[in-house]
């Protein structure tokens, strides 16, 4: 099992949720590496802000 950004990981290991900042940096690599996916980084923001029970 593989935990964010390729961290080895064990089936028994407590694993924190990726911050707001790491969520998007994810996304953002992402776009980078396929600029053909066209990914809309205001919708993913307001996504992630929304799954995390922020608001803007």
């Amino acid at each position: 099992m593989t935990a964010m950004h390729g961290v080895p990981s064990t089936d028994n290991a407590v694993r924190r949720p990726p911050t707001h900042a790491e969520a998007i940096a994810e996304f953002r690599e992402m776009a980078e590496r396929h600029p053909e996916l066209d990914i809309d980084m205001d919708a993913v923001l307001a996504s992630v802000r929304y799954v995390r029970g922020e608001s803007d």
